[in-house]
């Protein structure tokens, strides 16, 4: 249980990570283009 607790949570950070990133990449594009 405890286990798949923390793959889950991994798997959201992992996601708001990329998300993150995504949008960097979108703001350098808009600011830096």
């Amino acid at each position: 249980m405890k286990q798949k607790n923390i793959i889950l949570y991994l798997s959201k950070t992992r996601n708001l990570t990329c998300n993150y990133q995504q949008i960097l990449n979108d703001l350098e594009q808009k600011l830096f283009l």
